[in-house]
């Protein structure tokens, strides 16, 4: 550790690796796949004594990935209705 604390003011934790990579696109960001456990190594790596948690909701996503499930003859009506 360092002499003096250092925060890190903005961290996306994720339940688990494969949630924390399917968010970011398949890919490491920073070389950390955002699950709990690699956050420990970050902090570890960097020097870092506490994060700031950011939750994080990724509602625009959530509804792309509805309007390209549904069925075809819906999706007009269900953009009209936004």
């Amino acid at each position: 550790m360092s002499d003096y604390p250092i925060v890190d003011c903005h961290i996306h934790p994720y339940q688990s690796a494969k949630i924390g990579l399917d968010l970011m696109g398949g890919v490491k960001e920073y070389g950390y796949d955002g699950s709990i456990e690699d956050t420990f190594v970050y902090m570890k790596d960097h020097n870092i004594s506490h994060c700031v948690i950011l939750n994080y909701l990724p509602v625009g996503q959530m509804e792309d990935r509805a309007m390209e499930t549904m069925a075809y003859g819906l999706q007009g009506y269900a953009q009209a209705a936004r």
